[in-house]
């Protein structure tokens, strides 16, 4: 049965926030292994050109901002696939998945607005570990 009310934040995004109360950490919560190769480009990407630019823009950035690993690579290109279908033809329902998909990963300006902190290179591994040390 899932749980009322909105659907929590990820602990990364809570420490980017700059919430600082570790209570509200989910301090379990599964993190991503391996850092996402944006090299490995998924083939239903590959097929679509306007797939292929947003996921040789997106997947870099995400990664240095330490937002996605390899299990999300699955999100990462529905959004890269999405994109390509609202590209080609866009409509009302085909915004709003997308919209979805983008505020997911914090790249609207409005989801990205309350992030107040960016990850240093050296610390993109493991965001979560490095930020609760040093509070």
């Amino acid at each position: 049965m899932a749980r009322p009310g909105p659907k929590p934040k990820p602990t990364t995004l809570r420490v980017l926030e700059g919430d600082h109360h570790k209570s509200r950490y989910n301090l379990d919560e599964p993190r991503p292994g391996d850092i996402l190769s944006t090299d490995d480009i998924p083939e239903r990407v590959a097929r679509q050109p306007e797939a292929l630019g947003m996921w040789q823009f997106l997947a870099p950035r995400l990664v240095s901002m330490g937002i996605v690993g390899d299990v999300d690579r699955f999100a990462l290109e529905a959004l890269c696939v999405t994109y390509a279908m609202w590209a080609l033809r866009p409509s009302a329902q085909m915004t709003t998945k997308l919209q979805s998909l983008l505020a997911e990963f914090g790249l609207t300006p409005s989801s990205r607005s309350r992030l107040i902190a960016s990850l240093p290179k050296h610390e993109a591994a493991d965001p979560i570990a490095s930020r609760l040390a040093s509070l």
